[in-house]
């Protein structure tokens, strides 16, 4: 055997720890899993497909988005990459997991059928081996491992991925476990805020407005996929606490009383105080509960400022704001887009940071918001022109705000 024993023994030990690890997702802990083996078999380039439970090869086309529900890879160049997927190499390997089951090896890539050793000749693969992860009779990922040296992959490296794969299969069913009970949590907190909702009807629509454009600036501003869905999942959160807020105070018309400002701010403190035992929400939580922070240090509870308050609650905040102020409320109309950005944009008004409101502006400029405003009915039209009256985000002048032709 080429690869060291006492390699492979510590390469369990990584992985069982990175398994029993809280709240595993599984894109972070293949990631690890990837690393490790990379690792143990000295392993030049590797990918590893997870493919998905409800892919069924004969009733669907076989494509990535459609087979490969995540796939993680190390060592390949952009160039090399795309030599795979226009070989068709990579959809081939994928057909061959699903359809036979059956782990591949070849110990010198010579005596691969020609087109393919064509392809590990450019790439420079001496020996390559491809270990299919069946569970319940079903291939649930596809492990493939590729060495420039020839004769390096032998039947015994083999076997030793085959086994070191089985706990890539106790990752991904940990992984959807953890991942059912978060979304179990979060349809049961929608609930609530569905409830909330049911309670005041002038804050129906709140939340999802606020993640929508909370993710919308997240975007613009290039935020990974991981730090994405962190913030959307925030701006769900947010409001969570006003569950605990008494309808008087909640529904009130006219101006709050000290002690009901109080009662009001509180809901931050509610929010913590449901959350804080759900250890997978922290960061969410911690983002949610800073949404009343603000960039000159006036806001509530904790009284931070400026840099010290998350980027992802600062989006948050802008995003709470623009909504509230372009919402009907008993004690006023909603203001026009134009009037929210206006006070946003106040220099003399230094609760927001500047910059993420220029954001905000970007943003509610692009035609990506305008469709998106249209499916969500914040912006409607009547025989082709913006229907003013029956929109939820009413401009004065759209097609100006926009940068269109009357």
């Amino acid at each position: 055997m080429n690869i060291n024993p006492d390699k492979v023994n510590e390469g369990y030990r990584k992985i069982i720890s990175e398994i029993n690890r809280p709240h595993i997702d599984l894109k972070s802990v293949s990631r690890k899993i990837m690393e490790v083996i990379v690792d143990v078999f000295g392993a030049d380039r590797i990918d590893i497909a997870i493919i998905r439970e409800d892919f069924d090869i004969e009733h669907m086309p076989l494509t990535e988005e459609n087979a490969v529900k995540l796939r993680i890879t190390k060592g390949y160049t952009d160039e090399e990459w795309n030599l795979l997927l226009e070989s068709g190499i990579l959809m081939d390997s994928i057909r061959h997991a699903i359809v036979t089951k059956e782990s591949i090896i070849f110990s010198d890539t010579i005596d691969e059928p020609r087109d393919k050793a064509e392809v590990s000749d450019k790439l420079k693969h001496g020996c390559w081996m491809n270990y299919v992860l069946v569970i319940n009779d079903r291939a649930v990922a596809n492990v493939h491992l590729a060495k420039k040296e020839r004769l390096y992959y032998q039947e015994e490296e083999l076997k030793q991925l085959e086994h070191m794969s089985q706990l890539l299969a106790t990752a991904i069913n940990v992984a959807n476990l953890w991942e059912k009970e978060r979304m179990l949590i979060l349809e049961f907190i929608h609930s609530l805020n569905v409830a909330l909702e049911v309670r005041d009807k002038y804050t129906a629509g709140h939340v999802e407005r606020v993640k929508l454009y909370s993710e919308l600036m997240a975007i613009e501003m290039k935020f990974n996929k991981e730090e994405l869905e962190l913030i959307k999942t925030a701006a769900i959160l947010h409001d969570l606490g006003k569950i605990g807020v008494r309808d008087s105070v909640l529904k009130k018309e006219g101006t709050l009383s000290a002690e009901e400002k109080k009662e009001i701010q509180q809901h931050v403190i509610m929010t913590n105080e449901i959350l804080k035992n759900l250890s997978y929400l922290d960061d969410a939580r911690e983002l949610a509960c800073y949404h009343h922070e603000t960039f000159d240090g006036t806001g509530y509870v904790m009284g931070i400022k400026g840099e010290d308050i998350p980027m992802g609650a600062r989006i948050i905040a802008v995003a709470d704001t623009f909504d509230a102020m372009t919402s009907d409320r008993p004690y006023r109309r909603a203001f026009f887009v134009e009037e929210a950005l206006n006070i946003l944009t106040d220099p003399s008004i230094t609760q927001w940071d500047k910059e993420v409101v220029k954001v905000l502006i970007n943003v509610l400029k692009t035609d990506n918001f305008k469709i998106k405003a249209e499916k969500e009915e914040l912006i409607r039209y009547k025989d082709g022109k913006y229907d003013r009256e029956n929109s939820s985000l009413k401009f004065k002048q759209f097609t100006t705000f926009f940068g269109e032709k009357e």
